[in-house]
């Protein structure tokens, strides 16, 4: 770790004129994540439902080898009506993901949920590479409440 460090330290300083490209990691959507093309509820129905994005992703590290960033996605998106006898329809996961060291998405694999709860760790990550994996946080206000961003990012070397 120690060798790690003063490895990417050495390069920081030795190609300062270079400085690390910022990517914003995709975030997956609902069908990414195994979960419907489309809304079964009708006539609700359509193809809005799948291509919802995650409530939220975070990064949560690299693989052991350092070649992959890990991230965890939570999914809540739901559909339907409120007349009588409706028929409401939820769809609620906690997703592992993957993205390659280019900022492509590369894997969306069902996680238990208690990974999506509490909400995980945020922190910067670093890999032998010298590629930093983080989270970027961001909220805003109106006068309907406020909502929190998280933005999961890669900084090459």
């Amino acid at each position: 770790m120690k060798a790690m460090l003063v490895a990417c330290m050495l390069a920081l300083f030795t190609i300062v004129a270079n400085a690390g490209t910022t990517i914003q990691l995709p975030a997956p959507t609902v069908v990414q994540a195994g979960g419907p093309q489309v809304c079964p509820v009708a006539p609700w129905s359509g193809p809005w439902f799948g291509n919802q994005p995650a409530k939220w992703t975070v990064v949560t590290g690299f693989t052991p080898a350092g070649d992959y960033v890990t991230g965890t996605a939570y999914f809540a998106a739901q559909c339907g009506h409120s007349g009588r006898a409706a028929t409401h329809y939820a769809f609620v996961a906690c997703e592992s993901v993957t993205w390659d060291l280019l900022g492509n998405l590369v894997s969306v694999k069902t996680a238990p949920y208690a990974s999506c709860y509490p909400f995980p760790a945020l922190g910067t990550y670093t890999n032998a590479g010298c590629y930093e994996a983080l989270t970027a946080v961001s909220g805003s206000c109106s006068p309907y409440g406020c909502s929190t961003t998280y933005t999961p990012e890669l900084i090459t070397p």
